[in-house]
C-alpha cells in the first residue's frame, strides 16, 4: 500500500516544469491524484486478511464512542472528490519532497474548476427566497448571499488557520523536535484527576447540575456532527441500506438503481488487532486509521493486555471558500440553533416524523419518543438525530422538546401545515431563549454573556440585528476543542429520585447507555429529578468515561478524554498558546513556560511540563480544562470563555431567523417577544412533565438562593398570542 502511494506521488512530482506556469502542474497533480485514489480503492476492496475485515460493532470497545449517524448517499461523491483534491494539495505543497515549509497555495487556486474544489452536490438552481417565512431543511439559504454558509455538509469553520505538521493533513507534532506528541492516553492518565481551580460545591451553593450539562451535549449535537471515514458497503448490504434510508421500491428498477450506485457508508473500520494488543500493520490498515497507543504500564488497560485504542480520522470536505488548501472536516448537520436534532435536516426525516394531524410529531403510547415499527432490537426510539439514544439523559432532552412542539402546534392553527411550521418556529424560538438568556449566563458568567451581547432584554435595550457578514459555521476550535470541556464534569453515577427526593435508583454512568434508554417509559420524572438535584462532577475526569465507555463483557471500555484530544489533533486544531494569544488580542507573547505563569497554577504548570516537551505543544482541550478559573467554582477559564462566547455570538448574529430580530422575514411582534422572554426552563418542565415542583433556575442545583418552586405558582405560557 505504501509503495503504491509513493509511486503515485513520484509520478505526479516528476513532472516536467518547463511549462513555466503553475496550472499545468496543478492539473497533472489533480489527474495523478484521481488515478491514485482509484488504485487505493481497488487495493483496499481487494484486501481480505481476517484483521482487515474485523468490523467494529456497537457492543465492542473498539467502536468509537459517540459514533455519528448514516450519511446520505449523494454526499459520498463529494467526499471522494474532496479526498482527491486533498491529495492534489499535498502534491502541490510538497512538490519534489524537498520542502516541508507551509507555502502560499493561492497561485494554484485559479487552476481548478469550481466543481473540483467546492461542495456542490445539491446546487441551488433557483435563487433563495429572501421573503420565505420559515427556515429551509438543512440550513440552506439562511444567508441569501452565500446560501450554503452554515448549511448541512459544509465545512467546519475555524478561528485560526489549521495546524498540521505537513501543513495539509498530518497531525501536529512537537514544536521543538518534530517528534510525535505524547499519546493522548498518557495525558489522560496524568491529568484526568485534576481540574485547575474547580472545587466541589457545598450544599449552600447553586452550581450547574447534570441536567444543565446534558443540555450542553444537546446543543453540541444541534450545531455539529462530524463524520468518520467509513468502509464502503458490500453489494449485498447496499440494497438494505438504500431501502432503509431512501425508501427504494422493490423490483427491477430498484435493483438496477442499487447495482450501479457507487459505494456508500459501511460498517466501522478497525485499526487495532482483535484483542487490542497492537496496531494493525500499515499494509492492511485503512488509510484513515489513527489509533491511540496505550502505555505498557497503564493501570487499567494493563489487566486486559491492551496496547491500542481504535480511532478513525474524520471525513474531509471542501473549503468553505472553495479554495485549494489544508484539510477541512465536514459538518453533517446545519450549524444553526434550529433544533434539527428534533425535526431533522432533510425532507425524508421530516415526513417520517410528522403525524399530519394538527401539526404534531408522532410519538409512542407513553408520549416519550417515536419508535421504529417492528423494531427487532432495543432501543427503538428515533427522531431528527440518531445520536439521541446514546444515554437516557440525552434521549430525555429530545423527548422534552418533542412534547413541547406537540403542546404548541395544535394551538397555532387548524391547518396542519401552518400548525407544524408555526409550532416548529415557536419551539425553536423558546429553545434559543433558553440557550442565550438562561443557560449561557451560567456557563460564561452573567457579565460576560451581557458584555458579549449574547443575553439581553429586548424591552430594555437594543439586542442587535442580523449581520450577513457573520459566518455562523460551527468552528473546529469550539466543537472539537473548548466545548468538550463539559465531558470532564460528567459524574460517575446517575441517581433517580422520587417526589420527596428519596433515592429510587443509582447507576454507574457507563451503565446508562443505549440499552437503558427505555427507563424513560417507567421513570421519566425520577430521572429529571436526579439530574437537576445532582451537581456536575468537580473532581476531574470520571473513570466511567476514561475507562469504561462502551465496555465489553470483560469490563474493558474506551477513553473519552483520549478521544477528545486525538480528535482535536486530527482536525488540525492549533495549540492552546495559539488560542490564548488570539483571545488576548495577540498582545501576549507566549515564548516560554514562564510566560504561562499567570494562566496556570504552579502545580498545574509543573504537571504540564512533565507531559509536554514544549509549552507550544499543549492541546487546546487540555489547556482549557487546566487554566485558572475566574472564581473557585467556575467551570471555564478565560480562553474557554472566549472560544465558546465567540461561537455563540456567531450563531446569533449570523442567523437570519434568530428569534429576537425584529427586521427578519417573519418577525415576532413585541407582545409575542415579551411572552417568549418570560419562558424559562422551570416553566418548560412544568408544562410537559408531571413534576409538581422544580428549581427556580432548573439548570442549577436547588439551594437557599435557588429554591424549589411549585409548578402551580408558575404562570402559564400564553399561546393565544401566537395563534394564526
Amino acid at each position: 500500500m505504501t509503495n503504491l502511494i509513493f509511486v503515485a506521488f513520484t509520478v505526479a512530482c516528476l513532472i516536467d516544469f518547463t511549462y513555466g506556469q503553475n496550472c499545468p502542474f496543478a492539473q497533472k497533480a489533480f489527474y495523478a491524484s484521481k488515478n491514485m485514489d482509484r488504485a487505493r480503492t481497488r487495493y483496499i476492496d481487494e484486501l481480505n486478511p481476517p484483521d482487515y475485515d474485523l468490523y467494529v460493532t456497537e457492543d465492542h470497545p473498539g467502536f468509537e464512542v459517540w459514533a455519528e449517524g448514516d450519511v446520505a448517499y449523494p454526499f459520498w461523491d463529494d467526499f471522494s472528490r474532496a479526498r482527491v483534491l486533498l491529495t492534489t494539495t499535498e502534491i502541490i505543497n510538497h512538490k519534489m519532497f524537498f520542502k516541508r515549509e507551509c507555502e502560499d497555495l493561492s497561485a494554484y487556486t485559479k487552476c481548478f474548476h469550481r466543481s473540483d474544489v467546492c461542495y456542490d452536490t445539491f446546487c441551488l438552481c433557483n435563487e433563495c427566497n429572501a421573503k420565505s417565512k420559515y427556515r429551509t431543511m438543512g440550513g440552506t439559504c439562511n444567508n441569501i448571499g452565500n446560501p450554503k454558509l452554515g448549511a448541512q455538509y459544509s465545512a467546519y469553520g475555524r478561528i485560526l488557520p489549521p495546524d498540521y505538521h505537513d501543513c495539509i493533513h498530518s497531525e501536529r507534532r512537537s514544536a521543538i523536535s518534530s517528534e510525535e506528541l505524547p499519546s493522548p492516553r498518557i495525558i489522560s492518565n496524568i491529568l484526568s484527576q485534576y481540574i485547575s481551580g474547580a472545587e466541589q460545591p457545598d450544599n449552600q451553593t447553586s452550581v450547574l447540575n447534570v441536567f444543565g450539562s446534558i443540555f450542553g451535549q444537546l446543543i453540541t449535537h444541534d450545531v455539529g456532527s462530524r463524520i468518520n471515514v467509513q468502509r464502503s458497503v458490500p453489494f449485498c448490504f447496499r440494497q438494505k441500506y438504500l431501502r432503509r434510508n431512501f425508501e427504494v421500491n422493490e423490483g427491477l428498477f430498484s435493483f438496477l438503481f442499487v447495482c450501479f450506485l457507487p459505494d456508500v457508508a459501511g460498517p466501522g473500520i478497525q485499526c487495532c488487532s482483535q484483542y487490542y494488543t497492537r496496531r494493525l500493520s500499515e499494509d492492511i490498515s485503512h488509510p484513515a486509521c489513527k489509533p491511540i497507543d496505550i502505555p505498557t504500564n497503564d493501570t487499567f488497560y494493563g489487566q486486559f493486555e491492551a496496547n491500542c485504542l481504535n480511532f478513525i480520522s474524520s471525513q474531509t470536505t471542501f473549503s468553505s471558500k472553495c479554495e485549494v488548501g489544508p484539510a477541512q472536516q465536514s459538518n453533517s448537520v446545519s450549524a444553526f440553533l434550529d433544533l434539527s436534532i428534533i425535526y431533522g435536516d432533510d425532507l425524508a426525516t421530516q415526513k417520517r416524523l410528522r403525524s399530519k394531524k394538527q401539526g404534531r410529531l408522532i410519538t409512542n403510547a407513553g408520549n416519550v419518543l417515536p419508535e421504529i415499527p417492528k423494531c427487532p432490537q432495543q432501543p427503538c426510539y428515533f427522531l431528527g438525530d440518531p445520536r439521541l439514544v446514546q444515554t437516557p439523559m440525552l434521549a430525555q432532552w429530545h423527548s422534552l422538546f418533542l412534547r413541547l412542539h406537540n403542546l404548541i402546534a395544535p394551538q397555532m392553527s387548524s391547518n396542519d401545515e401552518t400548525a407544524y411550521q408555526e409550532g416548529k418556529r415557536l419551539t425553536t424560538a423558546l429553545y434559543q431563549r433558553l440557550v442565550y438568556n438562561e443557560w449561557l449566563p451560567i456557563i460564561l458568567g452573567e457579565a460576560e454573556s451581557r458584555d458579549r451581547q449574547l443575553s439581553c432584554d429586548p424591552s430594555k435595550e437594543n439586542c442587535g440585528k442580523y449581520d450577513p457578514s457573520v459566518d455562523p459555521s460551527t468552528t473546529n476550535e469550539f466543537a472539537h476543542g473548548a466545548f468538550r470541556w463539559l465531558h470532564a464534569f460528567i459524574p460517575s453515577t446517575i441517581n433517580l429520585y422520587g417526589p420527596n427526593k428519596e433515592l429510587i435508583m443509582s447507576r454507574a454512568f457507563s451503565d446508562m447507555n443505549s440499552s437503558q434508554v427505555n427507563i424513560l417509559e417507567t421513570n421519566y420524572d425520577d430521572l429529571i429529578r436526579g439530574t437537576f438535584y445532582d451537581p456536575i462532577n468537580y473532581g476531574g475526569w470520571s473513570p466511567e468515561l476514561r475507562n469504561r465507555m462502551m465496555r465489553d463483557s470483560k469490563g474493558m471500555g474506551t477513553d473519552l478524554f483520549s478521544f477528545d484530544i486525538n480528535r482535536g489533533r486530527d482536525h488540525g486544531i492549533p495549540s492552546f498558546p495559539d488560542l490564548l494569544s488570539y483571545c488576548t488580542n495577540s498582545s501576549t507573547e507566549i515564548n516560554s513556560w514562564t510566560d504561562l505563569d499567570q494562566y496556570f497554577t504552579p502545580a498545574t504548570l509543573d504537571t504540564l511540563q512533565a507531559v509536554y516537551s514544549s509549552h507550544r505543544d499543549i492541546d487546546l482541550l487540555v489547556g482549557v480544562l487546566q487554566e485558572r478559573r475566574s472564581t473557585e467554582r467556575s467551570t471555564l477559564g478565560p480562553t474557554g470563555i472566549c472560544i465558546i462566547g465567540l461561537q455563540f455570538r456567531q450563531l446569533k448574529y449570523g442567523d437570519r431567523f434568530y428569534y429576537q430580530w425584529t427586521d427578519g422575514p417573519h418577525p415576532f411582534t413585541q407582545p409575542q417577544l415579551a411572552e417568549i422572554e418570560e419562558f424559562s426552563m422551570a416553566k418548560f418542565l412544568c408544562s410537559v412533565t408531571s413534576l409538581t415542583s422544580v428549581p427556580t433556575n432548573s439548570f442549577l442545583t436547588p439551594s437557599a438562593t435557588n429554591p424549589m418552586v411549585s409548578c402551580a405558582s408558575i404562570p402559564k405560557f400564553n399561546f393565544a398570542l401566537f395563534a394564526k
